[in-house]
Formats: structure tokens, C-alpha cells, sequence
């Protein structure tokens, strides 16, 4: 199966620094740290031997261990008050031996409602002048985890030597604030380093993504010409190696996103030289690809061998005037504009070292901490549960059964229970929780039974409101390709919930955020039954196996999990435990012995186009059925306020069909519709789609909003969607008036020639000016929809930003030009002092609208923006029309 790699974000500018790393080092490095995994205890003060801490007495021996049999327990008391929102906790280390040079720290902790982690390094200089080394391992919203790895590396400067360690704790005030932490270490790092981290590409905590590396070649239109991709088995050395393709006349901008990106490299020395070798071979040499450090130091490999061959280029990473605080590496194919490229080019073991010579390849030191990161350490008798992932073999049955939540159908009986008894919360478990999983021939029927005390009474709460009382949600991955899953949710009142979960890598790196989005349009028709006794309840759930068609891929195993919340006795209990949160699909069961065969061939529909109807009373929506499938009928519903269901009349012509939603259009909007299709006469649809309402009008205008004189007749453009097939008496009028004089100087009127068609008019040989354009669009002598739009006709400029309308992107200087950063001022000045940092990241655009701010526009402190702005080389874009909106199939990059 082909892996496509999916863009990451690269917004997080301390990432390094929170990376979540194991301590346990290969090797023999010396660790500077004495009683390490504080197993040496002070029989008199209870607290481990060699460390300290202040006169607060925060700290203490602890038996929940990670390795070992004891650990070290830091709390952090309300007094003394260190401030309104935080307690504090710290503890350190004498340690005298550290001097210049470079190193590793790192270590394991748990903790509750933790704020920030950090470290410092007390060191001296000859003259006893002391020097504060600080560094962050966590910093953010108060949070609670689980044992983390953390490591992160810190310089003792010349003439400097250590005299204490330190790490330091802020809790949350208000809330019970207490770490654990275990498996310290401190080695020092020697020799010359790769310092381009999975240089080899052979870590990937997502599938077919290498981590630290991004590409932007998923946003483009034909990814079988243009594309980047990890590959197996034709590394030059490892597993995996990186391969970019161009397949089609050269243009640098698709040739920029269907290359690659590295992550930031730390440790690179402003004005240093460094070498950047790395391994490539190609299936058409010769073969050209860009190399490029941080934009600005570029290099053109020519590919010439089909065989793996080095390549090596040298340069000043980060130039002094530029004042980058990071560094990183473009890699792109290359060619002449407009000329034929036809190449596969693969890419392995990438080298980044000080210096102008190239040395024999090593991983970068990080790697190996990383890939150690995989040994498996011996754990105390009292360290936390550990996931091993446990199965669930699936029976079958051959008639379905009835739906009732009693679940006293003989396939039940003999059907394999697994028992949800791991506590997701601290709190033990006292009521039973048990499910199942069924096949039958075309559904999958989950039963669960869920036990409680006898004689309590039911929340029952809000209508439809499935997050009350005592709940169950049940999480499936059809394919256990880790990027999608479905959620069901069910509580003892027979109320449901269903989400489909999308992996989102933009989202991923957000700390806190599980780079899952929720699609909340995925309301499938289920049937489901809940049975209520006096000491329990139990619920019966059948999923049509039609659902995952497009989800399933041949011999992947489904992958699941069961949590259930029991408000009543605040416990929380779960088949296998997530090592982050129930979005973590790695950490999910297997389901054994799923067979699903479909006998007849998929039904597939194009996406729901919603138009508003030609009263605006009502929407309608259009689709097609896109293959030679035999349909029996099609019926159609949207989900209105609170749940409630209105059915739809459709009427199908051939593969078309259309239907109308009698609701006006801003009470629809973002409600899900809902197809039902049937091949047969059965109780049952074969076929379930889901689309949000989302509208499109009836007349769209568009211009430049720059045009030059010396383009020749540069057409502003009018598309018309016709909400009806009757194009009798339909036109379209446009009017273009003077914005000073208000004198129309235009007026042209089409007669409309089809339901959905374009008409231009040329404006070019109008006088120099501001120009407003008007249209109207008419059916029988009643006014649809109107629409307007500025311009300026004027004299070519050397530079300028503006929006094209033949391709709905924003241009520089006549080239398309891609925003990397609408400004996110939700608060009107925030972020307004962080211009240079977005600078760093490669971000060179502010745009402010005033259509989208939550705070009214006027209130914007633009003289600091613009300030800002300046001072750090931005272009403003103020965005007036929605100018940044990417539309799929607007852009002829579709950026």
C-alpha cells in the first residue's frame, strides 16, 4: 500500500525542548547524576541520598516507581505563595564536574496538574561570577500524565563550571499539585554530530510520515505525477528511504510543494560553514533536485546514476545578517519553466555536520537516543499497568438477530466477552463492564453489558444528550492504519452519539491536541436497543459493514477499544488503557477473525452541491450517481435542531437527482444531510452518505483587484448557478460605474445559455480609476441574487500584491504568491510582538480582516501591527473579500 507523507506543522518553537525522549542512554556514557534512580534512601529523613531541596520539604522517597522499586516525589505547597496561579516544588543535585561542552539531560515523570517543568544550571567561572543556564521541558495549560519521556540538551559556556543542578515544578493553585520522577541522567555529548535529526528516515511515530519532516505534496491535484512518499526496501541503508517525483512540465511552485522539508537543527552556530552530504539515485539520469539551507543557501545536484551515490554541498547555514534562530533544508525537484521532467528521485542517509568536509554518515546523536527509546526496561512491583494490547476473537452468525438490548439471542451466548476492568481514572472499579463483537452477514452487532447497584435512580438530562449519567463509548479503526476511526456512544437512556475521526497532522504538534478531528456530519442510520434491569442495563448496536468500505484494506486487523463513565460512582473504566487519551489509536485492542467480503460492487455518489432555491425560501441540493450500479430508490433527510429528522422529497432523472430543503438557508447551514440508497427492496439501505450543508451562490463576481492598463481586454468574471433547469427569460445584468464620478460606463446583458455557466467582460480599455461592478441575476423577471466587486485600473508596477481571478490565489509580482500566515489576532493584539519568531519560521505575511476578527475592527491597535510589520520585512494584506479562503478546486495548484 502506497504511504503517502502528510504535512506537519512546524509552529511549535520550543519543540526540541519537550521532545518526548526515554533516558535510558546506549552505551556506556557516564551519567553525572549520583543515585540516579533514587533507590539509595536516608533511613533518618526518608528521602533519597545525594539530593536536596529547600527548607519547604517538598520532597520525598516514593514507591510508584517507572524502573526500579522507588522513585522521587516532589510537592508543591500553598505557602510559601510564589504567585496568584502557581505553587512551586524543585529539588537538585551538587554537582561540580560539568564544564564547556555540551549536553544530555534526561529523564521520566508522572504528574498531576503540572504547569511547567524546568531546569538550571548554577555554574561558575574562575572568578566566582555565577551564570544561570535555564531550559524548559514542559510549559503550557496545567495538565496531568502519565510517565513521559523527556530529555533535552544545555552548554556550559567557556571558563564555566557546574555547581548545582536543579529541576524546578509549577503546579496549578487551587488544585492538589505533586510529580514523580525517576531515571535521571546527564551524559555528555562528544565528537562531531549529525545535527539533522531522523536524517536516515527510519523513525516514524505515524505511519509512512517520518518525523520531523513535513511536505505540502497532499494539498496537490495529481499526486501520481507529483508527489513525496516514504518507501521500504529500497533504502541505501535501514528500511526506509524518501522518494520525490515531478512527472510533467516543470513549474517551481508545484515542483516546492511536492518536495520535502526537515525539521529544525538546533545546534547549528550562526556563521558557521557546514557540510550537507547526503545518498540519491534516480530511475531517468540525469535527474535534477534543489537543495536549499534556510531559502537563502542553494544548491543544484544533478542526479546522474541509477545506483546510490553521495552528493555533498557546503555553505554558511545561518548568516549572520539575517538573524535566523534556526536552522533547516528544502529538498525539491529542479528543471527549466515549461520543460519536460520526468523522474523518480530517492533520497537516504542525510548528513548536516560543522566544517567543509564531508565524514562518513552517522545518525544524529537525538536519533540514537530516540531508536534506544525502544528497549524494554525492568519495572518495579509497584510501577504502573503496562499495555500489551490485548485481543478480542469476533464470532459469527448467519441470521440477523433482533435488535432489543436484551441480548438473549443464542449467538450471544456463544459469543466471546471481554471484561473493561482497567481504571481510567484513580478511582478502582466496582461495577462490571463487559462487550462483544458479532459478524453477521452484512453488520457487525456490538453488545455490551454494563452492571451497576440496584436501586439507584437514572439521569436522564437534556434530550438526545448521550454524555450523562452512565455512558459508553465504543472506539473502531477499520484498518488500523492509525489515521482514521469511528466513535459510538451510548448511555443507559438509549440515547446515541456517532463521530467519524479524521487524523489532521496540522493539528498534531498543538500541544495537547490529539491531531484528531472530529467529523460530526457522520450520523449514520443504526439500529440500536438499550435493556434497563434493576442492576445494570445493557445495549445492542448493529453497524452495517458498508460504512468502512472505503475504510478497509485486505488482511488489516480492526483495531477497538470500551470506555465507560459512571458519573453515579465518579469511576471510569476501559478495555486496554491509552498511554495519552481515548484518541490514541496505537494504544487500541485487536479485534481477531474478521472476514468481510462484499458481493456486489460499491454504489458511489458525488459530493451534495446545495444552492439556495429560486424564492430563497429553501435550499437545494444536487448530486450524481457516478457508477453503472442498479438502484432501487434514494431517499434523503437532514437533521435539524436537537436531533430531529425531517425527511426530504428527491426526485432522480437518470444518474441525477435533486432535492429540496424547506427551511431557509441560514437555518441549514452546517446541518447534515443524509442519503439513504437501496439496491433492492430491502428493510434495510446497502448505502449511507453524509455531507454538511454547505451553500454555494446562485451568482459569484470576481476581478483582479489590481489591473494594468497594458493587459489587453483583462475580463472580470460572472458565474451563474441556476437554481432550476428552465432557462427561459434568465439573464444576467452588469453594470461598472466610476468610483469618483459614480458615471456608469458600461452595462452589458447576457441572456443566461446554461445552468451553470461563466461570462467575462472586458473592462481594460476603460480610463485609468476605481471601478465598481454590479450584477443582478434575473429569472422571469424576478431579481435571484446580486452581486458587486471593486478593482483599480492602472499603470504596470514593479511590485505589487494582488488577487487573480483566473486562479482565485493572491500574486507577487505577477507570480503566484502562497500565504503562509493569516495573522490569528482573536484577541485583536495578540501575538503582535512575535512577528520575528513567525519571521524565523518562514512565515512573511500579515493578513487582517474584518470579517472574521471576534473584537470589532476598529478596536485593533494597527498602528502597533503595522510597527511590527515593518520592523521585521512583512507584507499586510488586509482581506476585505475572504481573499485567504484555499477552495479545492479554485486554486490550479489547489494550495
Amino acid at each position: 500500500m502506497r504511504k503517502k507523507i502528510t504535512r506537519l506543522t512546524i509552529f511549535v518553537f520550543f519543540c526540541l525542548t519537550i521532545m518526548q525522549l526515554t533516558p535510558h542512554l546506549h552505551g556506556s556514557e557516564k551519567n553525572y547524576f549520583k543515585n540516579s534512580g533514587f533507590e539509595e534512601v536516608d533511613a533518618k529523613t526518608a528521602k533519597p541520598v545525594h539530593w536536596q531541596n529547600s527548607s519547604m520539604k517538598t520532597i520525598a522517597s516514593a514507591s510508584i516507581a517507572y524502573s526500579g522499586e522507588k522513585s522521587l516525589e516532589v510537592s508543591m505547597p500553598a505557602k510559601p505563595k510564589w504567585g496568584p496561579k502557581f505553587l512551586r516544588g524543585m529539588f537538585r543535585q551538587p554537582i561540580t564536574s560539568l564544564d564547556q561542552g555540551t549536553y544530555v539531560f534526561s529523564t521520566m515523570i508522572k504528574g498531576e496538574n503540572i504547569m511547567i517543568v524546568k531546569i538550571c544550571v548554577t555554574a561558575l567561572d574562575e572568578q566566582g561570577k555565577q551564570k544561570y543556564i535555564r531550559k524548559y521541558l514542559l510549559s503550557g495549560a496545567s495538565r496531568s500524565f502519565d510517565w513521559k519521556n523527556f530529555m533535552l540538551k544545555f552548554t556550559i559556556p567557556k571558563g564555566f563550571k557546574s555547581k548545582f543542578f536543579t529541576i524546578e515544578f509549577l503546579g496549578e493553585r487551587g488544585k492538589k499539585c505533586i510529580a514523580y520522577v525517576d531515571d535521571v541522567k546527564i551524559v555528555k555529548k562528544t565528537g562531531t554530530d549529525n545535527v539533522m535529526f531522523n536524517s536516515g528516515f527510519e523513525i516514524c511515530s505515524s505511519p509512512g510520515c517520518p518525523d520531523r519532516w513535513i511536505s505540502s505534496a497532499s494539498d496537490l491535484l495529481n499526486q501520481k505525477h507529483y508527489n513525496s512518499e516514504l518507501v521500504a526496501e529500497t533504502a541505501f541503508s535501514g528500511k526506509n528511504s524518501l522518494k520525490i517525483s515531478y512527472h510533467g512540465l516543470y513549474d517551481q511552485n508545484i515542483a516546492y510543494f511536492s518536495g520535502i522539508m526537515s525539521g529544525y537543527c538546533p545546534d547549528v552556530e550562526e556563521g558557521q560553514k557546514y557540510t550537507v552530504s547526503l545518498y540519491m539515485k534516480t530511475d531517468n539520469p540525469p535527474a535534477k533536485i534543489n537543495l536549499w539551507m534556510n531559502y537563502v543557501n542553494r544548491k543544484t545536484f544533478t542526479v546522474d546514476s541509477k545506483e546510490w551515490k553521495r552528493y555533498s554541498f557546503t555553505s554558511v547555514w545561518r548568516k549572520k545578517y539575517r538573524k535566523t534562530r534556526f536552522a533547516f533544508i528544502l529538498l525539491f525537484p529542479a528543471g527549466r519553466k515549461g520543460n519536460k521532467v520526468d523522474a523518480n528521485i530517492w533520497v537516504d542517509d542525510i548528513m548536516a555536520e560543522p566544517g567543509i568536509t564531508a565524514s562518513a554518515y552517522k545518525p544524529s546523536f537525538m536519533d540514537k537516543l530516540w531508536i534506544d527509546s525502544g528497549k524494554k526496561h525492568k519495572r518495579g512491583k509497584k510501577s504502573i499497568i503496562s499495555n500489551k494490547h490485548p485481543h478480542l476473537k469476533s464470532s459469527k452468525c448467519v441470521i440477523d438477530g433482533k435488535i432489543d438490548g436484551k441480548l438473549n439471542e443464542s449467538f450471544w451466548n456463544k459469543a466471546k466477552f471481554a471484561n473493561c476492568q482497567i481504571p481510567y481514572r484513580k478511582k478502582a472499579v466496582s461495577s462490571k463492564t463487559s462487550f462483544s463483537v458479532v459478524q453477521g452477514k452484512d453488520a457487525f452487532y456490538i453488545g455490551i453489558k454494563a452492571k451497576h447497584k440496584a436501586g439507584r435512580e437514572r439521569k436522564t438530562g437534556k434530550k438526545n444528550n448521550v454524555f450523562i449519567g452512565d455512558w459508553i463509548e465504543f472506539f473502531l479503526d477499520p484498518n488500523a492504519n492509525d489515521n482514521s476511526y469511528y466513535q459510538f456512544v451510548i448511555n443507559e437512556n438509549g440515547n446515541l452519539f456517532t463521530a467519524k475521526s479524521i487524523f489532521d497532522p496540522l493539528s498534531f504538534e498543538v500541544a495537547g491536541a490529539s491531531g484528531f478531528l472530529l467529523d460530526y456530519s457522520w450520523r449514520p442510520k443504526l439500529d440500536y436497543a438499550v435493556d434497563t434491569t434493576t442492576n445494570g442495563w445493557s445495549a445492542e448496536i448493529r453497524i452495517p459493514l458498508e460504512l468502512f468500505r472505503k475504510e478497509l484494506v485486505k488482511k488489516a486487523p480492526f483495531r477497538l477499544n470500551l470506555y465507560r463513565v459512571n458519573t453515579y460512582t465518579g469511576e471510569a473504566n476501559c478495555w486496554t488503557k491509552p498511554s495519552k487519551n481515548f484518541h490514541s489509536i496505537p494504544d487500541y485492542g485487536y479485534l481477531d477473525d474478521v472476514n468481510i467480503r462484499f458481493k456486489k460492487s460499491a454504489i458511489e455518489v458525488s459530493p451534495i452541491v446545495f444552492t439556495p432555491s429560486g424564492d430563497a425560501k429553501g435550499v437545494i441540493g444536487r448530486f450524481n450517481i457516478k457508477n453503472k450500479a442498479n438502484i432501487k430508490k434514494i431517499k434523503a433527510e437532514i437533521f435539524m435542531k436537537d436531533g430531529d429528522v425531517t425527511k426530504l422529497v428527491l426526485k432522480r432523472t437518470g444518474k441525477s437527482c435533486q432535492f429540496l430543503i424547506p427551511f431557509p438557508v441560514k437555518q441549514v447551514v452546517d446541518k447534515t444531510v443524509r442519503l439513504k440508497i437501496w439496491r433492492n427492496d430491502s428493510a434495510k439501505a446497502d448505502i449511507q452518505e453524509f455531507s454538511k450543508v454547505k451553500i454555494i451562490s446562485l451568482l459569484s463576481f470576481s476581478s483582479n483587484s489590481l489591473v494594468f492598463k497594458s493587459e489587453k481586454s483583462f475580463p472580470c468574471l460572472v458565474t451563474v448557478r441556476l437554481p432550476h433547469e428552465d432557462l427561459d427569460d434568465c439573464s444576467v445584468m452588469v453594470n461598472v460605474t466610476n468610483y469618483d464620478s459614480g458615471k456608469t460606463v458600461l452595462d452589458e446583458k447576457f441572456k443566461i445559455t446554461g445552468r451553470k455557466k461563466t461570462y467575462k467582460i472586458p473592462f481594460g480599455n476603460l480610463p485609468l480609476g476605481f471601478y465598481k461592478f454590479k450584477a443582478k441575476l434575473f429569472s422571469k423577471g424576478k431579481q435571484l441574487a446580486i452581486r458587486e466587486a471593486w478593482t483599480h485600473l492602472g499603470k504596470k508596477k514593479k511590485y505589487f500584491v494582488r488577487t487573480n481571478v483566473h486562479n482565485s490565489c493572491i500574486e507577487k509580482n505577477g507570480k503566484p504568491f502562497l500565504m503562509t500566515r493569516a495573522w490569528g489576532a482573536s484577541g485583536g493584539n495578540a501575538n503582535l510582538n512575535n512577528c520575528y519568531k513567525f519571521k524565523d519560521a518562514g512565515f512573511n505575511t500579515v493578513a487582517i480582516s474584518p470579517a472574521t476578527y471576534r473584537i470589532p475592527f476598529e478596536k485593533m491597535n494597527h498602528a502597533k501591527l503595522f510597527e511590527q510589520a515593518k520592523k521585521n520585512d512583512f507584507y499586510i494584506i488586509i482581506d476585505f473579500g475572504q481573499l485567504m479562503w484555499r477552495g479545492a478546486q479554485r486554486h490550479k495548484y489547489n494550495r
